[in-house]
């Protein structure tokens, strides 16, 4: 699932810092780690079953890693949540994400992967 759709090749390498939110959006989706943002140290670690938080150029990604369970299945909330600085995002809404219920084995396999 792509986080940005543009309507040419123009349009899509206009901006740098979409770019590589684009390139880590992806990354996190697949199970990997963001190539291009860096974690943000000193940061609170949630106790919520791994989710992190890193800075991009331009950008905020957030690794949502929640702890759930649906149905009686154990498992997880997975996904990237993008906020841009407005310098890079304006209007009424500056945030992107994608997460989705990953059973633990499901988790498991998305993150082997990397």
């Amino acid at each position: 699932m792509a986080a940005f759709h543009f309507a040419d090749e123009a349009e899509a390498h206009s901006n740098v810092s979409m770019q590589e939110a684009e390139a880590d959006f992806a990354a996190v989706l697949a199970g990997c780690s963001p190539t291009h943002a860096q974690v943000i140290k000193d940061a609170p670690l949630p106790a919520d079953g791994g989710t992190r938080f890193y800075q991009g150029n331009g950008y905020r990604l957030t690794v949502v890693k929640m702890l759930v369970q649906a149905g009686g299945v154990s498992g997880f909330v997975y996904g990237p949540l993008l906020v841009f600085d407005s310098g890079v995002m304006s209007g009424n809404g500056n945030k992107i994400e994608s997460t989705s219920f990953y059973s633990s084995s499901a988790m498991g396999r998305l993150l082997d992967k990397q």
